[in-house]
């Protein structure tokens, strides 16, 4: 018997997520769901929207390649079957997907691979500790100044 090239093929869509902080207006006059996942499958619709809305993070996902990332970032072999559009948003999912898989095996049990996403989920925990200090220090600020204005002490200037 051979042995399997891959742990894990998985067949999906190759998705792109387009995260926008924007008001409740703006969804109602769109027609959008707040919360909910919007479809968008020409690049026409997808011109137009970029266009009324503020500035967007685009993240690749779809729950197939999500979960050979996830099961790559382990140390499994992973291959993804799907049609990656030949766009701009084609060439976020294809670089962002051979970012979170890593499409190399240098031979060496993949500890190299498992370094890489140890030392990204570092960096990333780094940033998030980062953001937990900044936010950290908004509320204390803010809950000293409605101290001072609660309390009715007036502010120097």
């Amino acid at each position: 018997m051979t042995t399997p090239t891959y742990d894990v093929v998985a067949i999906g869509n190759a998705i792109v997520d387009i995260l926008a902080q924007t008001d409740d207006a703006f969804l109602a006059g769109e027609g959008m769901t707040k919360g909910a996942m919007q479809l968008i499958f020409s690049p026409e619709e997808a011109d137009a929207l970029y266009a009324r809305m503020g500035p967007g993070r685009e993240i690749s996902g779809g729950s197939a390649a999500n979960t050979l990332a996830g099961i790559a970032a382990l140390g499994g072999r992973t291959a993804f079957i799907g049609q990656v559009a030949d766009d701009q948003l084609g060439e976020v999912f294809a670089h962002d997907i051979r970012e979170m898989i890593d499409l190399y095996d240098l031979g060496d049990g993949r500890q190299t691979q498992r370094a890489v996403a140890i030392q990204r989920c570092r960096d990333r925990i780094d940033a998030l500790e980062q953001q937990k200090h900044d936010i950290d220090a908004a509320i204390t600020e803010l809950t000293e100044f409605v101290g001072v204005l609660g309390g009715g002490t007036a502010m120097k200037e």
